[in-house]
């Protein structure tokens, strides 16, 4: 009988180390856990700020594209009435 108690002390010695092992593990990956959310929130952060950058150049690119389709349609248009001018100045 003596034998079979010792057996089962040490089992529970054996589970109670195994418990303390386990909390001291969750502990630190508790810890863990928390640095890696607050890095997964500053990249959020970080990606939500160049999303509003990216979208402030696409914005101007297309205003620069507009800006530059409208100085080539004058340019044509001021060519053509000069060309024409210059046309009309030779036939005479």
């Amino acid at each position: 009988m003596s034998n079979e108690l010792t057996q089962i002390l040490k089992a529970i010695q054996n589970l109670t180390n195994d418990v303390s092992d386990i909390k001291t593990d969750v502990k630190y990956i508790k810890k863990q856990q928390e640095e890696n959310t607050q890095i997964l929130k500053a990249l959020e952060d970080n990606t939500q700020s160049h999303g509003a950058t990216l979208e402030q150049l696409n914005h101007k690119t297309a205003k620069i594209e507009g800006n530059t389709k409208i100085l080539e349609k004058a340019e044509t248009k001021k060519f053509l009435k000069t060309g024409s001018k210059i046309v009309s100045l030779l036939s005479e």
